[in-house]
């Protein structure tokens, strides 16, 4: 397949990932004046709230730990097999995010996953688990920290467009996956061998009402 790297700029690109274009991601940078990008002093104390135990999840039927740390606000998240109890107590500074997302991009966000990232910290090929989501909502995703990692997304099908995108990620990078991304593509983030910089990933999620 044809790889496309990307690297995204400040000025925001949406690009169609399929051929009848139901399937979208938009890219950018944010600005911390204006698009309420954090300060490394920011993702620093955002550090802070990581918590002291990884979930766990199901591979092959056992338990086993991630290789990230995890904590889902506001709403419940179920993933890889198992049910996560929702936090209700919001960073102030994530919350600072969420209410600006919800103002200026969606109204309807009313989950956040935070993923605390430590220097071999990854995340393997998925899609996310729609049946929680409002149909084709989008998934607001936010990188914060010195790492740098690559964003892939590549089709499910072989009759989708030919292509596999790798999209840098660093510091108060924006990624939106929107429309049927989920259903006709996966996304991850592999592990690097050679940076010892950790990264903090922020979701917004438009979740179905219970």
């Amino acid at each position: 397949m044809k790889v496309v790297e990307i690297e995204p700029q400040f000025e925001q690109e949406k690009i169609y990932i399929n051929n009848d274009e139901s399937s979208w991601i938009l890219f950018r940078k944010l600005r911390v004046e204006n698009d309420c990008g954090l300060t490394m002093d920011e993702f620093e104390e955002l550090w802070q709230h990581k918590p002291s135990e990884k979930l766990q999840v199901k591979y092959n039927d056992v338990l086993v730990n991630c290789p990230r740390y995890s904590t889902s606000y506001l709403q419940p998240y179920t993933f890889s097999g198992l049910n996560h109890e929702a936090n209700m107590n919001m960073p102030e500074r994530i919350n600072k995010l969420f209410e600006y997302c919800k103002t200026n991009l969606n109204p309807s966000l009313n989950q956040s996953l935070v993923n605390w990232y430590e220097p071999n910290g990854s995340i393997g090929k998925h899609s996310d688990d729609t049946r929680q989501l409002m149909p084709n909502s989008e998934i607001f995703s936010f990188t914060f920290g010195p790492a740098v990692r690559t964003f892939c997304l590549e089709p499910k099908f072989n009759n989708l467009e030919n292509k596999i995108y790798h999209i840098r990620v660093e510091h108060n990078t924006l990624i939106i996956m929107g429309g049927r991304c989920q259903h006709t593509h996966m996304h991850s983030v592999p592990k690097v061998y050679n940076d010892n910089n950790r990264r903090l990933n922020v979701t917004f999620r438009c979740f179905k009402e219970c």
